[in-house]
């Protein structure tokens, strides 16, 4: 388990590295990035890759330290949280305007408050081959490996012209060569202050259930149906944190897209959580075990609940569900 200083693999900064030659993955403990921790398999995958990665350490979506992983099927340690090519995959902005409203919520983690700005360097030569500046990672650069310098260089001017013309940032100031400094309009201050109102930082779905080890199966459907129809599955106890539990729970369902509610064992929990999430206009898909359906709550017996059979009658309906009820991203 070998010690030492090596580069940060978004910045390319100075910082702590472990190996771990066992199990051919890094530790990194970077002052700027913060912790995560990458297997090898990353170290060959696209540039845009990179930036999805980096906007899920961003914005600490899981509030855990993130494992970077090809297939999170192939771990099976309780206790970290893998991140996978899929969940990553559904990070990818849809549409150019998606992709611009990313950029702006990495820009507003430096661009934090009036009068502060952003240092817009060109390619840093110092930095190694395999390494990126952290500014192009934050404008999602998706110019492919083989690319020279200025290629990169130029795609990351326009989309700082882009951002111009939309009338969201402005130079601020020259620095000296090649490097200038950029802050938000009053549009572009407008514009983060209701993507964090609408809490568009990623499209994920909260998970509301029973937690039994008999669920353990369907937890894992549920969480699989979520992600193959482009969600992030988000379910409490699986969340690092210091705060009361029903804050935190509160919290999420409201920055959530839509909502799964598993009524089998009938817990008070999920129908005081259906309900919270049904008067912010969120959309909750009810599921609830063929065996447990009659003993639904009489509130909510009226409302169309999927009757599953087995956890294969489970993922196929909720499929079907997700994508009449939310759409398919």
């Amino acid at each position: 388990m070998p010690e030492s200083n090596g580069k940060c693999f978004f910045c390319g900064t100075t910082c702590h590295l472990t190996r771990r030659d066992k199990h051919v993955y890094n530790e990194y403990e970077c002052e700027r990035c913060g912790n995560y921790v990458i297997s090898d398999c990353f170290n060959n995958t696209p540039r845009k890759m990179r930036s999805f990665m980096y906007y899920y350490l961003l914005h600490n979506l899981s509030n855990k330290r993130p494992f970077f992983v090809k297939n999170a099927s192939s771990f099976n340690d309780g206790e970290e949280y893998y991140i996978d090519f899929e969940m990553l995959g559904n990070i990818e902005p849809r549409t150019f305007n998606d992709k611009i409203d990313m950029m702006m919520l990495n820009l507003s983690k430096f661009i934090k408050s009036v009068g502060d700005d952003l240092e817009f360097p060109c390619i840093d030569e110092s930095l190694p081959n395999d390494g990126l500046p952290l500014l192009y990672n934050m404008l999602l650069i998706d110019c492919p490996y083989s690319s020279e310098d200025w290629e990169i260089e130029n795609q990351a001017d326009e989309i700082m012209n882009i951002l111009q013309e939309y009338d969201y940032i402005k130079h601020s100031q020259v620095l000296g060569d090649n490097q200038n400094a950029y802050t938000f309009t009053a549009n572009g201050w407008n514009h983060i202050s209701n993507l964090l109102l609408e809490n568009n930082e990623l499209p994920q779905a909260f998970i509301a259930m029973w937690f039994s080890t008999d669920m353990d199966a369907a937890r894992t459907c549920i969480g699989k149906a979520i992600k193959e129809s482009g969600y992030l599955p988000i379910i409490i106890d699986e969340k690092e944190h210091n705060n009361q539990i029903v804050p935190e729970i509160l919290f999420e369902i409201k920055r959530s897209k839509f909502m799964i509610a598993d009524l089998t064992g009938h817990r008070n929990g999920v129908y005081y959580e259906a309900g919270y999430a049904q008067a912010l206009g969120k959309e909750v898909i009810l599921t609830c075990r063929s065996d447990e359906f009659s003993k639904r709550h009489f509130d909510i017996a009226q409302q169309n609940t999927i009757c599953w059979k087995d956890i294969d009658d489970l993922y196929n309906r909720l499929l079907k569900r997700i994508e009449a009820t939310v759409g398919k991203r």
